[in-house]
């Protein structure tokens, strides 16, 4: 969600890995008119509508400046009838899940993910 700053985003602004000032860096090169926040394609958490969209796998990570939003979108495509797994992995920082040769929490999302794509692959 590029439109609306979440509170995790001031509670991990600093300290987490991802920071406040990297985030912020990065919405100014993805976005070269702010007013494409709101566009659901840069936000999709903006669409009008989320039904009938495919299952989704949202992993979190606990101490993420980003974990609001996934949060969010996890609400909005159940809201919309979607069926979702969130994923909340406390502790973990963004990005995590490419630690896999070293934490549990990041082999195990690994997995789901993996193990949530085969699925979909299945159709």
């Amino acid at each position: 969600d590029l439109a609306v700053r979440h509170p995790s985003r001031d509670v991990f602004a600093e300290g987490y890995l991802l920071d406040d000032a990297t985030i912020t860096w990065f919405l100014a090169q993805y976005l070269q008119d702010p007013a494409l926040a709101h566009d659901w394609r840069a936000s999709p958490l903006h669409a009008p509508d989320h039904r009938g969209l495919p299952p989704a796998l949202i992993v979190t990570a606990g101490c993420d400046p980003l974990a609001d939003e996934g949060h969010a979108y996890a609400a909005a495509l159940r809201a919309a009838g979607v069926a979702v797994e969130h994923r909340v992995y406390p502790g973990m920082l963004h990005g995590f899940i490419n630690t896999a040769g070293a934490l549990d929490q990041a082999r195990d999302a690994v997995a789901r993910s993996v193990d949530a794509l085969k699925v979909a692959l299945r159709g």
